[in-house]
């Protein structure tokens, strides 16, 4: 490999911290062997977290720099001090699986060849039972590529595409926390949120993380589900993986509502253009639901006719008239569906 290759193939592994005495070595521990160089970005740590960082074998390199309540310009910020030609973005809660270390480099080394430009987004285990598969990590720097957003950022280049890298798995403890280190994060991240909202108030990936923060009952929550229940169809690749989410979201919702009718068809229409088998179960439900409720409503409604038919007279100048011989058996039929009813709603002797 002569010298160009070599340095063009290099790789920074970059971090922004915060009171992370508790996770940093572990993530320090699992990037040692495996990247070119560590940048970190203490934002003001007052525990043990630099002295940690500054006594690992790593060997990183420790900035520092105040909290600006802007996690974007953090990221941009630590990147900038990068010296490699790539980028591996982790957090000092996170921490390269055991399994994806030894193949890590010859991974990075492969996709390096294949494509320059993409945005490679590894496998983030939550450890809660949930993952992310679409959160860019890996990519090539350049001054055209650059986080976005106050919390919940993103990297955002024009016509930039991601490509899910499930070889390569990180794992998350942001969500394993004691109790109040989340309410404190959710306190802050709402805070910011709200204030990335007021800048681009029409963003729907700003609405979409919103919802987090909101319970069911408040009158926004609803507000954001209906918008983009109303989205049209196919979503934009842009926001797809937010409308998505949030229209299955509404569906459920609705469900819970018993509003079966509204549901199908907020779920036949997402079934139409995205066939998999959430969607796919999502339909056949509703589907289901919405068609028991139908029958229940008509059948109801027939008792009710049937109970007050002998008080209606007979027109004598109909002659076609039906032959309820040829019908005895549904009406026999809902004869016993009232006396079942009737019998259930009795009460107790």
């Amino acid at each position: 490999m002569d010298e160009m290759t070599f340095e063009n193939n290099r790789i920074s592994a970059v971090i922004i911290c915060f009171n992370e005495e508790k996770t940093i070595t572990s993530t320090l521990d699992s990037l040692k062997d495996l990247v070119d160089e560590i940048i970190i970005v203490d934002t003001g740590s007052t525990d043990n977290t630099i002295k940690l960082i500054s006594q690992h074998p790593s060997r990183a390199k420790l900035y520092s720099r105040p909290w600006n309540n802007d996690f974007s310009e953090m990221r941009n910020y630590a990147i900038s001090l990068a010296s490699c030609t790539w980028c591996l973005v982790i957090d000092a809660d996170e921490y390269i699986a055991e399994e994806t270390r030894t193949i890590f480099r010859d991974t990075i080394q492969k996709i390096i060849q294949e494509d320059r430009d993409a945005l490679y987004a590894p496998l983030i285990d939550n450890l809660n039972g949930s993952q992310l598969i679409n959160n860019a990590r890996i990519f090539r720097k350049r001054p055209s590529l650059r986080y976005h957003g106050k919390v919940h950022e993103y990297l955002d280049e024009e016509a930039s595409k991601i490509i899910f890298l499930p070889i390569i798995k990180i794992l998350h403890y942001g969500y394993v926390n004691n109790a109040y280190e989340e309410k404190s994060k959710h306190t802050r991240n709402k805070k910011l949120l709200d204030e990335q909202i007021i800048l681009e108030p029409d963003g729907l990936r700003w609405k979409y993380f919103s919802l987090r923060y909101l319970k069911p009952e408040d009158p926004e929550h609803e507000k954001i589900l209906q918008h983009f229940g109303a989205l049209p169809l196919p979503y934009d690749d842009d926001w797809e993986v937010y409308a998505y989410n949030i229209k299955s979201k509404l569906i459920i919702s609705l469900l819970e509502k018993r509003n079966f009718q509204q549901a199908w068809q907020q779920a036949k229409a997402l079934y139409e253009y995205y066939k998999d088998k959430d969607t796919c179960l999502l339909y056949l439900l509703t589907n289901y639901l919405r068609a028991q409720n139908l029958f229940l409503t008509a059948v109801q409604e027939s008792a009710n006719l049937l109970r007050g038919i002998e008080s209606l007279h007979t027109d004598e100048y109909l002659t076609e008239k039906l032959n309820i011989d040829s019908f005895q058996n549904v009406l026999d039929e809902l004869a016993l569906y009232m006396e079942k009813n009737e019998t259930k709603s009795d009460p107790a002797p």
